[in-house]
């Protein structure tokens, strides 16, 4: 039998409430550490997932680029925290020369399928950073968190 997930988010207050529904092809939110930026950004990658029109076979392909200044920033908090929220929905592979990734698979009620793909990528390595930008991004979205 197959494992049924229900996601339930409402952003706290009017700031991430607007960021959340931004849909725009490039949106920004700062804030102060603490204040539910990158979970708002987990959620609405998940939204962003959802949306995106299906394919002829009834798959709706994403893929987005988290990207911090260094890996450990980005392991240490970007990415542990979408962890913590997803990964009971997707696969985590890193190492080799490959930047870290996430790779979500799941059927959505209406019977199409969410093919996701989460990239990790720092500006500390070189070769990284070069691939990123060559990435064709399919929805649109490049998570950068700087500070």
């Amino acid at each position: 039998m197959a494992t049924t997930h229900k996601y339930l988010f409402a952003p706290t207050g009017p700031v991430l409430r607007e960021y959340y529904r931004d849909r725009s092809p490039v949106s920004i939110i700062t804030g102060p550490l603490g204040s539910a930026k990158t979970t708002t950004t987990c959620h609405k990658c998940l939204a962003l997932m959802t949306e995106q029109a299906p394919n002829r076979r009834g798959i709706r392909p994403t893929r987005c680029i988290a990207i911090r200044n260094t890996y450990g920033e980005l392991l240490g908090t970007t990415a542990k925290d979408f962890r913590a929220i997803f990964d009971d929905l997707g696969v985590w592979k890193e190492g080799n020369k490959e930047p870290p990734t996430f790779t979500m698979r799941f059927k959505l009620p209406d019977n199409t399928t969410v093919h996701h793909e989460m990239m990790f990528i720092a500006l500390d390595r070189p070769q990284h950073l070069a691939a990123a930008a060559d990435l064709v991004i399919q929805s649109g979205r490049r998570w950068v968190k700087l500070q």
